[in-house]
């Protein structure tokens, strides 16, 4: 089950998705802190995504012409990687969207070519 989480409503389940948040912090190449990313949840610049009854946090962020996704952790993303990108491709869709983007890590390449993703970027990382 994939489920958005309106920022209205982020309060009632903030005890489960501040753990996902702290992760995506603690990841984060640019030093953004969970305050930082729940700021954008509350300023609905960000939505949630319950996948699965917390399995995993899904971010996403809505743009001119996509839906982004932004953000994602969680435990079995075998069991529920397909649904959870058909229901943002869907939610795009209905949004009247012309793409969806996924910002992924290296182990989420076969899956999204499987389902006909394209490369477009490759971000590259040194510290200074």
């Amino acid at each position: 089950m994939i489920e958005g989480i309106e920022a209205r409503n982020y309060q009632e389940y903030r005890h489960l998705i501040w753990p996902f948040l702290e992760n995506f912090a603690s990841r984060d190449l640019d030093g953004m802190t969970a305050e930082e990313i729940e700021y954008e949840i509350l300023d609905r610049r960000t939505q949630v995504w319950n996948i699965n009854n917390f399995q995993a946090v899904a971010l996403t962020r809505v743009t001119r012409d996509a839906v982004r996704l932004e953000r994602c952790a969680g435990i079995r993303r075998h069991e529920w990687q397909n649904e959870m990108v058909d229901a943002l491709e869907n939610w795009a869709r209905a949004l009247g969207k012309k793409r969806f983007i996924g910002t992924i890590r290296q182990g989420w390449w076969p899956f999204a070519k499987e389902r006909g993703y394209k490369e477009k970027h490759r971000e590259v990382v040194r510290k200074l």
